[in-house]
């Protein structure tokens, strides 16, 4: 069974790290909202899927915070790699 608080927790990242990783051109216009974006939904969903299927599957335990912060280090190594 899926821990409710993990997927909370997992929903509230995907977003933060969404909305972090918003270009800057359309984070400065004050009527952008990701929250309007399909593809912002479609992406939360697929991370929130892959973050359950690995706490569920994967075969040691790990916790939520090293998971999190391995996505977020992902994120940024994929910033960097992309320049």
């Amino acid at each position: 069974m899926i821990n409710a608080k993990a997927l909370i927790k997992s929903t509230v990242l995907s977003a933060f790290l969404f909305f972090g990783a918003t270009s800057g051109s359309l984070a400065e216009e004050e009527d952008y909202s990701p929250l309007d974006s399909p593809s912002f939904f479609e992406g939360l969903n697929t991370f929130t899927t892959v973050f359950s299927q690995i706490k569920l599957m994967y075969v040691d335990d790990i916790d939520d915070e090293t998971l999190f912060n391995n996505a977020i280090r992902g994120l940024v190594e994929g910033l960097r790699s992309s320049l």
